[in-house]
């Protein structure tokens, strides 16, 4: 999964840099994702964070075109 993040986040942080909204962008990562991550994190529910991010992961790659390995 970290192999596949250092591939991938580039490319999406990329695609998101390049629009004239990205900041827009990103505080919808935050509000959508990040927030309810962080709080599974510390909850210690290891499992829900995850699936959070790869929730957020799929979602983001989905939207940009990004193919997952």
């Amino acid at each position: 999964m970290i192999r596949e993040y250092y591939r991938i986040a580039p490319r999406i942080v990329e695609a998101i840099e390049s629009n004239e909204n990205s900041k827009q962008l990103y505080q919808k990562l935050w509000n959508d994702y990040i927030v309810e991550g962080y709080e599974y994190l510390l909850k210690n529910d290891m499992m829900k964070a995850k699936e959070t991010y790869i929730n957020m992961v799929l979602s983001l790659c989905k939207k940009y075109d990004v193919v997952i390995v």
